[in-house]
């Protein structure tokens, strides 16, 4: 049993065997509106967070903040982004990822 499936069981132990899954029980309730703005949020904190950890690698603009931590809230908050995601069933393109694999390395090898 993978982490997700084994995390969905526990989903369906709160909320109890129900016709609907948890997705469509959240995106009934919260309505698709909401939930892209719920998304954008995410994205933005994800987005901070990741400034943040940038800012005490380069050590330029001092902060309290220690790496190790930051990079626990990195994690913490792609874990939100995916949720949201998943709810409104937006998934990454395989085919674009290759492309943009290939582009960054292209672009590497261009220097």
């Amino acid at each position: 049993m993978t982490k997700i499936e084994a995390l969905m069981d526990v989903i369906i132990g709160l909320i109890g065997e129900e016709e609907k899954t948890p997705d469509e029980k959240i995106r009934e309730a919260v309505g698709d509106p909401a939930l892209y703005e719920n998304l954008a949020e995410e994205a933005v904190e994800l987005a901070h967070k990741a400034l943040k950890a940038a800012r005490i690698i380069r050590g330029e603009n001092p902060t309290p903040a220690r790496i190790k931590a930051v990079l626990g809230q990195i994690r913490e908050e792609l874990s939100d982004v995916t949720v949201v995601a998943d709810v409104l069933e937006v998934y990454p393109d395989p085919e674009y990822m290759i492309q943009k694999y290939e582009r960054w390395l292209n672009r590497l090898n261009d220097r």
